[in-house]
């Protein structure tokens, strides 16, 4: 799956096609080519995704007939037995620029072709195996597995080869003679690993300067090893889904609030800077008004719908942004990105290369894209009391709570509106009873205490 924000963007691209005008005459197309030459135009415009969003927005709007490439063919493009230039070809083919049909593009790819290559590492045993795991496959090969215990040595043991895959690599867990654990971190892209290290480093040398100091109860990543294609870290825990969060007792709720919060006011004392207001809308392609149009104009509102959600968007259009400041923020707090240890009965947080000096404070109460937050709303709640009860700024739970509304209703209309296949007439009131009305419901009630 993709994030919202990559729909966006194509929307983006296609009224801005002269961006793309240079890449007609490219030849060699390949997923490093996207990641320096179309991902900055989308950070440059206000986008936040990566090259993965792109390969999975464009497998996935290319379906059936039209579809540009199998699922056995993504595998191997992804996993390093192809150069990955389909992801580049499909993206000018859906904007227009690739010549002939997208089959046609596939056609002039398939496996095999003098001009793929097969990204490889060698070792002295003579084996030679992909260096990362593929998107979407994060199982480990014999092969795999041996060149890779080669690497780390004998002082860790892989316990599974199976591993879970995240945005920008797949995690393994480790063990070491004495039975403490670790994490082995694999990039998920095999063009892009020396880019992936170099990341790894810069962020393990941003947590070294800001959290030097940091002594709380929220546990963060300690990089034991950055080798050359992998890292190994401490592992802080197993990732906390909402059936764990919603069994554990009081005492342990209360210590994942204090440790979110403490954690939250440390990171804001660091690098306080300017007002930055908190945006919803991309302006020029999707804003927050067209999503309440999209709705509206389908007649999926009834009277006081209309006005209660119009009413709702001009507070969040009229309110008071003076407290809306920048200050070091983790900027993807998320359920996701957050592990719990069962024998320690600590909380950990995880995916620090989001490291931001000059993000709004509020993205920190919402991961910025609220749709994807996962932390239940009354305990979101309970997290705003105890860090204004600690920090030296406030933030408005009110606001945040609209935040939340708005946001879930921008980013769902997005995703209906320039991505479902269902007739385009029946989709807005559907969403709307059944998604976003509901979700508004949950925020209200989780908000309550």
């Amino acid at each position: 799956m993709y994030s919202y924000e990559v729909i966006l963007f194509m929307e983006f691209l296609k009224k801005h096609r002269d961006l793309l005008q240079n890449l007609k005459s490219e030849n060699g197309l390949s997923l490093e080519f996207i990641e320096d030459k179309i991902i900055p135009i989308a950070r440059e415009n206000g986008f936040n995704i990566n090259a993965k969003d792109i390969l999975n927005y464009v497998n996935e709007s290319l379906s059936g007939e039209e579809k540009l490439l199998d699922d056995n063919m993504i595998e191997e493009a992804a996993g390093g037995k192809m150069n990955n230039r389909f992801i580049a070809a499909g993206l000018l083919a859906l904007m227009g620029f690739a010549g002939g049909s997208p089959n046609q593009t596939a056609d002039a790819m398939q496996p095999g072709d003098s001009s793929s290559d097969v990204s490889t590492a060698v070792y002295e045993a003579g084996k030679s195996v992909k260096t990362v795991k593929s998107v979407g496959n994060n199982v480990l090969s014999q092969d795999e597995l041996e060149y890779y215990q080669e690497k780390i040595g004998s002082e860790y043991k892989i316990i599974s080869p199976k591993g879970m895959s995240g945005s920008t690599a797949s995690a393994y867990n480790l063990e070491d003679g004495k039975g403490n654990q670790f994490i082995l971190k694999i990039s998920n892209n095999p063009q892009n690993t020396g880019r992936w290290i170099q990341n790894q480093k810069n962020t393990r040398e941003k947590i070294k300067k800001y959290y030097s100091g940091y002594n709380g109860q929220l546990k963060i990543p300690n990089y034991i090893k950055i080798g050359d294609d992998f890292v190994i870290e401490e592992n802080l825990g197993e990732n906390l889904d909402a059936e764990t969060l919603e069994n554990l007792g009081d005492g342990e709720i209360n210590k994942f609030v204090d440790s979110l919060a403490e954690f939250l006011a440390y990171t804001h004392k660091q690098e306080r800077g300017k007002n930055f207001s908190y945006v919803l809308g991309h302006e020029g392609v999707f804003t927050l008004k067209d999503a309440y149009k999209y709705l509206n104009d389908a007649g999926a509102l009834n009277s006081d719908e209309q006005k209660s959600l119009a009413d709702l968007i001009e507070r969040f259009e009229k309110r008071d942004t003076s407290d809306e400041v920048t200050a070091l923020t983790h900027t993807d707090i998320r359920l996701q990105n957050i592990v719990y240890n069962s024998k320690t009965k600590t909380f950990g947080l995880i995916d620090f290369e989001t490291l931001n000096t000059i993000a709004p404070i509020y993205y920190d109460f919402t991961s910025g894209t609220v749709g994807s937050y996962g932390i239940p709303y009354d305990i979101c709640s309970k997290i705003i009391d105890r860090y204004n009860q600690i920090s030296d700024i406030k933030v408005d739970k009110e606001k945040i709570k609209m935040f939340h509304k708005l946001g879930t209703m921008y980013e769902m209309c997005t995703c209906a509106k320039f991505r479902d296949k269902i007739k385009k007439e029946e989709i807005p009131s559907r969403l709307w009873s059944s998604g976003i009305k509901q979700r508004f419901k949950m925020i209200d009630r989780g908000f309550q205490n």
